[in-house]
């Protein structure tokens, strides 16, 4: 099954109908593959279905150009896992670039029998993680997902779906969208107040049930517009039983006494069976979003606006100059370049201050012509740097990127500066940048549209530099 926020292969011009993919679905009634159909009406579905393309984000063509966000990408998998669904295929996961090929580019065109015009290299999709290894707000969505996924997931797949309201249109932008996956002993009740381009009225006092054996009612809340997410019920957690809580569980960590981690906005008001509770940890929604979990020697939750993961049994943060990280617990080891900075809450803070010079980059104009506008770049790179990401903000129809006179990316515009890894490239110090006018008439979908200087827009904006270190 597939399943994208837009459609830039769609050959209209013009903001497309409200998207079905923000509203849970029956699969049953929809009779995919994998359903068992007798007489007139599908029956039980012999084996789950399965996401082989959930778009990360879209790839913008030259006739379309829409620009997909995290809430995009976060909402339309809720939707999926509550409508049953039994694996998360992203497609595109990670973006790239396209080969350059022997004697003829190898991207998507309508010169080879596509329906759509794509850039020559960039094939950057707008993905969770970049055209250069970028982490992107989207990434972070998909990550809360996959953390819940490796601890909950083999319980979560057990359980069937249901969906109420059935038939929901996308239009519908009063009605709460909700869903469930439960058993007779436990579950998760699902819901989604977001739909792409449309805002959706908020939901007041509103009461989830818990659908089960024995139903639970959840606490009120109020659900806003973009709001999404799911709560659990029954929910066993080591020798406890949460009854129910108004927060999204996000993973276990393992130690002496497990440590089960939640978040979300809401008061979460943690009702145990039997008065026996289990060690639980409350984040918000934006601790979650930079939250991730490491093996070292034992298992440790981070928090850190960078970029964490473990390697050979050792700690590497990838983050910029002032790079802040807290660990529950306290780590055993200090990675290096980092000292203690205090605590919060159970949190261990550590800090990593970098003194090096800053990379610095310059630009001017070296030629114009009616049809384009070709700018050069000159970089000096700071020292001790792991990358240094060049941001190429610009208006105009597309640009191009030149190093020694060979073409290493192109870009229609979006709206959305490009991103240059410049260790991709082995650090050049010259690069040249050519900008293709967009004209008023120009017959193109964009969200967003430039201002222009008389009949077009062609024009250099700013270019800065981002340097990381690991």
């Amino acid at each position: 099954m597939q399943s994208y926020c837009e459609a830039p292969w769609d050959p209209r011009r013009k903001e497309l109908e409200a998207n079905p993919n923000f509203v849970f679905i029956d699969i049953e009634k929809r009779g995919f593959p994998g359903t068992k159909t007798t007489g007139s009406r599908t029956g039980v579905r012999e084996v789950p279905y399965l996401l082989a393309e959930l778009g990360g984000g879209v790839q913008p063509t030259h006739h379309r150009r829409p620009v997909t966000t995290a809430k995009d990408i976060g909402a339309m998998s809720i939707v999926h896992i509550g409508s049953g669904a039994g694996l998360l295929g992203y497609y595109m996961y990670h973006g790239g670039s396209n080969p350059k090929g022997k004697s003829t580019p190898l991207q998507e065109s309508r010169d080879t029998g596509f329906p759509s015009d794509l850039p020559v290299i960039n094939y950057d999709f707008n993905a969770p993680i970049r055209q250069y290894g970028q982490i992107s707000d989207a990434y972070r969505e998909v990550r809360l997902l996959a953390m819940f996924l490796k601890d909950f997931g083999e319980d979560l797949a057990q359980l069937k779906p249901e969906v109420s309201p059935v038939g929901v249109r996308p239009e519908n932008t009063q009605t709460l969208r909700t869903a469930w996956r439960h058993d007779e002993t436990h579950g998760y009740v699902f819901f989604n107040n977001y739909q792409r381009n449309k805002v959706m009225e908020e939901q007041g006092c509103v009461c989830l049930m818990g659908k089960c054996a024995e139903p639970v009612e959840f606490p009120s809340i109020t659900i806003s517009n973009g709001c999404y997410g799911f709560f659990p019920y029954h929910m066993k957690l080591g020798n406890a039983e949460l009854l129910c809580a108004a927060a999204t569980p996000l993973c276990r960590i393992a130690g002496p006494e497990d440590t089960w981690v939640f978040y979300g906005d809401w008061e979460p008001r943690f009702q145990w069976k039997g008065g026996k509770a289990a060690s639980v940890l409350h984040l918000t929604r934006q601790q979650a979003l930079e939250a991730c979990k490491v093996k070292l020697d034992r298992e440790y939750l981070l928090l850190s606006p960078g970029y964490v993961w473990e390697e050979n049994g050792k700690l590497k943060i990838t983050g910029g100059k002032d790079t802040m990280l807290k660990s529950f617990p306290a780590l055993s080891h200090l990675p290096q370049g980092f000292v203690p900075a205090g605590t919060q809450g159970v949190f261990t803070c550590y800090r990593r201050t970098m003194t090096q010079e800053n990379s610095t980059l310059s630009f001017r104009l070296i030629s114009e012509q009616q049809e384009e506008k070709l700018y050069e770049l000159s970089v000096e790179y700071g020292e001790g740097i792991e990358d240094c990401m060049i941001q190429i903000d610009y208006v105009g129809d597309s640009l191009e990127v030149l190093l020694g006179g060979e073409l290493i990316n192109d870009h229609f515009y979006t709206g959305q500066p490009l991103e240059i890894s410049a260790k991709y490239f082995d650090f050049p110090k010259k690069l040249r940048v050519r900008i293709h006018p967009l004209y008023k008439n120009s017959r193109w979908f964009l969200e967003s549209w430039p201002e222009f200087t008389g009949k077009c827009a062609c024009k250099m904006m700013a270019v800065t530099v981002e340097d990381e270190y690991r």
